[in-house]
């Protein structure tokens, strides 16, 4: 298969974008930045000059500056940075495959588990590319869609959903309900639509490959994509009983989250461009999986 336009999408390191000064950032952080921006805009310069040695037609341009428009223009998107740069062209990207480079995979918090290849591999990839013996398989990555108050939200993610107060010191009153013939907790199955109020920190839903990220590091398990979907609640209150915490459940279902008198906090895969923020008034999110409106890797 031949890509005939390609676009690269960059990582905008934290040392461009903080103020990198001793009363700003303490020394240890500073050098940390400091050497991981070096290490990738090497990557960055072993890309374009290996995009000129095998004459291919590569655009490059920063993650802050994408727009939807930019990525419809190519026939293959190229993100070369981390997850979270991969997450973020996912934000704009709708039916053009992408194939995520890690840049820097020897870094510490660089898992790079949304990627398929690493900035040492580039040579055989851009050589695979011009010749069109790029050996790969397209897969669709399901997305977690939602609508608020029955409108459709804009973003959808890859990896989660958190819902939770505005104030990150309080916790939120909310319903949850989980509506599905068959809902499989972690180590017990039932059948039922299940509701139950809940004084929280907030919820986490998440898809498989999302399992590993946030909803792990808030208490979660890791859990394989044939199950479905996993739903957390983030530091319960205990004096509510809960009939539930932790739930995996199918693909096909739907979870509705109601609130009211406080002010909510929605964020899709914690990226900048992906969070709302509600008013005190009463509100109902619903989220479920699209594969649908998936979005299309390219794993080689």
């Amino acid at each position: 298969m031949q890509f005939k336009k390609i676009l690269c999408v960059t990582k905008t390191t934290c040392y461009q974008t903080c103020p990198i000064t001793p009363a700003s950032l303490p020394k240890f952080k500073r050098d940390r930045l400091h050497k991981e921006h070096l290490y990738h805009q090497h990557a960055i310069e072993k890309a374009k000059q290996q995009a000129i040695k095998y004459n291919l037609n590569i655009t490059f341009i920063a993650d802050q500056d994408l727009t939807q428009l930019v990525c419809k223009k190519y026939d293959l998107v190229l993100t070369l940075g981390g997850d979270g740069t991969f997450l973020t062209t996912a934000h704009y990207t709708k039916d053009t495959p992408i194939l995520g480079i890690n840049s820097h995979p020897v870094i510490a918090g660089s898992r790079g588990a949304l990627l398929s290849t690493t900035v040492t591999k580039i040579p055989q990839l851009f050589n695979a590319l011009k010749n069109c013996s790029l050996k790969f398989s397209l897969i669709r990555f399901p997305r977690l869609i939602a609508t608020l108050d029955q409108k459709p939200l804009p973003s959808s993610a890859l990896n989660e959903i958190f819902f939770g107060p505005t104030e990150q010191d309080k916790t939120l009153e909310f319903k949850i309900t989980i509506q599905n013939q068959k809902v499989q907790k972690v180590n017990q199955s039932q059948r039922a639509n299940q509701s139950q109020i809940v004084l929280s920190s907030g919820a986490i839903i998440c898809t498989s490959r999302g399992s590993t990220g946030w909803y792990t590091n808030a208490g979660g398990k890791p859990f394989e994509k044939s199950l479905g979907i996993g739903v957390l609640i983030r530091e319960p209150n205990p004096t509510h009983s809960l009939t539930f915490s932790q739930m995996i459940i199918p693909s096909s279902s739907t979870t509705t989250l109601e609130w009211g008198g406080q002010e909510g906090f929605i964020s899709f895969d914690s990226r900048r461009e992906g969070r709302y923020h509600t008013d005190n008034k009463r509100h109902i999110l619903t989220i479920s999986s699209s594969t649908k409106e998936g979005l299309w890797v390219v794993k080689i």
